[in-house]
């Protein structure tokens, strides 16, 4: 692939990956706008943090481990070799950071339990009336 079509093709994985962190940290939270706040503060905070760590070796090597600088790699065409992480690998680090926050939103989505379940959870078996969830016509 040509250095075009490897950032053309790399930027929609990028795209991707970002909607899988967002997904995974929006079952974890349970909520979009908390969800969505944290992933931008995620995104965009976290650099802004690292250009204030004063030493140049840390600050290289935390930038090798952030999903937005080592994911956008993937966007450079010249100048590789001045880079923090080489472009797939920082792709691999979003996708990392992708399937850390997806693995922990179903764990935390299969420990959860529906408000309708009643006691069944706690190995009691649930009421009649509180076997399946109440709809609006009863």
């Amino acid at each position: 692939m040509t250095g075009q079509r490897c950032a053309v093709c790399g930027s929609a994985l990028y795209l991707v990956l970002i909607s899988l962190l967002n997904l995974g940290v929006a079952v974890i939270v349970r909520d979009s706008a908390v969800a969505i706040g944290t992933v931008l503060a995620l995104l965009y905070l976290f650099p802004i943090v690292l250009r204030f760590i004063g030493n140049a070796h840390w600050q290289h090597r935390l930038d090798q481990w952030t999903p937005t600088v080592a994911g956008l790699t993937i966007q450079d065409t010249i100048g590789l070799h001045k880079l923090a992480i080489t472009p797939w690998a920082g792709l691999g680090v979003l996708a990392l950071w992708a399937a850390g926050a997806v693995l922990a939103g179903g764990l935390t989505f299969g420990c959860a339990t529906p408000d309708w379940a009643g006691s069944a959870a706690n190995g009691r078996p649930a009421s009649p009336s509180s076997q399946r969830p109440r709809g609006l016509m009863q």
